[in-house]
């Protein structure tokens, strides 16, 4: 048995070791040298560094610092270029290990893209399409072959490559075999497609975001996504807007993403939908990278996918609601707005552009114009004034409080939106607590589930009006021009909660026995006032005194019962 003691080059785990290795050596020196560190750990794609840095000084003390990071595990970096001539003799001059490319020809390969260092822009290689485009025969394969060859990993050129994608999958619906020579439209349009491949060579991008006269630091640099759908196509692209020391504002390209829809047809609100779900990915991932972000705007030209988004998930079905759920987790739904869709540059995606109006089309390459007017973009000049309706008031009341609940109870109202449970941790558990119509949060709480007493009998049974009563007095009201004093007898209904109201000049027995006596009763609950105590010893004298039989069995049968409450216990004449 043989045991290798150095790795074998070319096996399948190489790529993985290497990697591995140099991850683990150059955490040895994120103390010593952080910036290096970060920069060879985010940086390095397998054996290529790129990278950037704001001055000359700090872009030769990071190659230098991370030539001696590697040369320390005799793992050597050569090859530099850089786009500047002061940098590139700051190095030729040092007694540094970095070892520049002597051989440059100014346009070098970075990640697939064409790095021109002299005017410091990025292009597409066409090297190996253009030596045998016009060898290409009209079938299948050589469509697929040649789109292939098309590397734009950025999207610069999705309005151009979306032609081709949405003729893909016009030949397969059509079932043309793989070495099968197609004719009629698709043939015309395939070769007049790559007529314009050429016209690519004059494409020049900006490899820097920002132009010379901004500083980056302390900038409120905003993220601007657009996205668009139609039949054939749907999409998302970003901008980045800042502000120069001009005080004017600018925008930049970053990325685009396309898709053809799906062969199973489907609604043009969830092809925008879809649209959507790109643009959510592509603020997710722009997130991560620049960490300057401010603020994050999406723009639709769709009100229905707006409305979808901005709303409870749990409302639509589960096409629309898996994909809401993702955009809300992602994005904050605030910052979704509408855009007319003349003024959306990912319309573009939905319907093709030729290379040749590509280059020079100022709406893909920068965002509509209002983007960079002012700062009150896309607002709308022909808003209504006058006073706020009611409507508008309680519209903008729910507005602002569903920003307060979120800011405070963010996680339990993502997992209510998502139909998912609360967080063990949570202080809302114990209340149950749910999302309205209008997506305010709420909560049932004790009230909500509390165990109310039972009614008293004399609420409950069957009664003429008046039968059971309450008493209790009014007062004093103040007469005008006068110094009299008025009260008012308030005598309520067990049953039906009637109120009858007496006015009297006094509180005296005599004076309720006056206003008493205007209706029959068999039973009358009040507080414990000596006018009411005094009225009942009355009525029971005056019941007495008639002795006449007849009287007598009437009052038997509808002798008055006074129930006094318990003193100082005022909530009991509630009943």
């Amino acid at each position: 048995m043989y045991h290798f003691n150095r790795h074998c080059f070319g096996v399948t785990s190489s790529p993985f070791v290497l990697a591995a290795t140099i991850k683990t050596h150059i955490k040895k020196y994120k103390e010593k040298h952080p910036l290096a560190y970060e920069m060879l750990n985010e940086s390095l794609y397998v054996d290529d560094l790129f990278y950037g840095s704001s001055t000359i000084q700090d872009a030769f003390t990071l190659s230098s610092d991370a030539v001696s990071i590697l040369k320390d595990a005799n793992m050597n970096m050569r090859k530099f270029d850089m786009n500047s001539k002061e940098l590139k003799n700051v190095w030729l001059n040092s007694n540094s290990d970095i070892e520049t490319n002597k051989h440059s020809d100014n346009h070098l390969k970075v990640l697939g893209l064409v790095w021109n260092n002299l005017d410091d822009t990025l292009g597409i290689d066409l090297h190996s399409l253009l030596s045998n485009l016009n060898e290409n025969e009209c079938t299948k394969r050589n469509v697929f072959h040649t789109a292939a060859k098309l590397f734009d990993p950025s999207g610069f050129i999705s309005p151009f490559l979306i032609r081709i994608k949405c003729l893909l999958q016009e030949l397969w619906q059509l079932g043309i075999g793989w070495d099968e020579v197609f004719t009629g439209q698709i043939k015309e349009n395939f070769q007049n497609w790559c007529k314009e491949i050429k016209d690519l060579q004059n494409l020049k991008i900006p490899r820097y975001y920002f132009p010379d006269q901004i500083v980056i630091d302390n900038q409120d640099i905003q993220l601007h996504v657009f996205s668009d759908a139609s039949l054939k196509s749907f999409g998302a692209v970003a901008y980045l807007r800042y502000k120069t020391s001009k005080g004017k504002f600018q925008t930049s390209f970053v990325i685009s993403k396309s898709r053809v829809t799906p062969i199973k047809k489907l609604t043009l609100p969830r092809l925008e939908l879809m649209g959507d779900i790109i643009a959510s990915r592509i603020v997710k991932h722009l997130k991560g990278i620049f960490k300057d972000i401010k603020k994050v705007f999406c723009w639709s030209d769709s009100t229905i996918v707006l409305h979808w988004i901005k709303g409870s998930a749990s409302k639509y079905k589960q096409f629309v609601a898996n994909r809401v759920i993702e955009i809300q987790e992602t994005t904050d739904p605030i910052s979704w707005r509408h855009c007319s869709g003349k003024h959306n540059p990912a319309d573009l995606l939905t319907r093709g552009l030729t290379s040749r109006d590509l280059i020079t089309f100022i709406k893909w390459w920068h965002g509509p114009e209002w983007l960079r007017d002012a700062e009150t973009f896309g607002l709308r000049k022909n808003a209504e004034k006058g006073p706020l309706t009611s409507d508008e008031l309680t519209n903008v009341e729910m507005f602002w409080v569903r920003i307060t609940q979120n800011d405070s109870y963010s996680n339990e109202i993502t997992c209510l939106k998502n139909n998912k449970s609360l967080p063990r941790d949570s202080k809302l558990l114990c209340l149950n607590p749910f999302l309205d119509s209008n997506g305010i949060l709420r909560v049932t709480g004790r009230l909500g589930t509390q165990v109310i007493a039972p009614l008293p009998d004399i609420r409950v049974e069957q009664s003429a009006p008046f039968t059971i009563i309450g008493v209790d007095f009014a007062g004093p009201l103040f007469v005008k021009d006068t110094n009299a004093k008025q009260y008012i007898l308030l005598i309520t209904c067990a049953v039906t909660r009637s109120v009858h109201l007496e006015l009297v000049g006094d509180m005296t027995t005599d004076t309720f026995l006056l206003a008493f006596r205007r209706g029959l009763c068999s039973a009358v609950i009040s507080d414990n006032a000596r006018t009411f105590k005094r009225a009942e010893l009355e009525i029971k004298r005056i019941w007495n005194i008639l002795n006449h039989p007849d009287v007598k069995n009437f009052y038997s049968f509808n002798g008055i019962k006074w129930q006094y409450i318990v003193e100082r216990a005022a909530w009991w004449g509630g009943f």
